[in-house]
């Protein structure tokens, strides 16, 4: 009924992470995003994982043989460290680069505009989802 090739994302589940990354890539050689990137973190946190971003791209991009892509990663990451200034003496910086993902970040975000916490935000759920 779907058609040759249809798939759920039950079906593709295992390439989530090599979509995400790819994703990640595309938006970080989008023409500027280095400068909103750095005008947008306004804490610590939110430094550290710009570096860790640039960092993960540039380590991605190495494995898959893009070196100048890496290397363009890499250098707007050493600038990222370069231009943390006093957020690399805060605790909150460093756990941006080891945190995995940040969950809930995008509502961590619609919240502190909204003033309300994440959990807030998200939609009631029902016995379906």
């Amino acid at each position: 009924m779907n058609g040759e090739g249809w798939r759920t994302s039950v079906d593709t589940y295992s390439l989530s992470p090599e979509s995400n990354r790819g994703s990640r890539d595309r938006a970080l050689a989008a023409p500027g995003t280095f400068g909103r990137l750095l005008r947008s973190a306004h804490s610590a946190y939110w430094r550290g994982r710009v570096l860790q971003a640039y960092l993960a791209a540039a380590h991605w991009d190495w494995k898959r043989g893009q070196y100048a892509a890496s290397a363009s990663r890499a250098v707007c990451g050493l600038l990222s460290l370069a231009l943390a200034g006093p957020s690399l003496l805060s605790r909150a910086y460093w756990q941006a680069l080891a945190d995995e993902h940040a969950p809930l970040s995008a509502l961590r975000v619609i919240g502190a505009y909204e003033n309300r916490p994440p959990a807030a935000i998200l939609p009631e759920r029902n016995e379906h989802g």
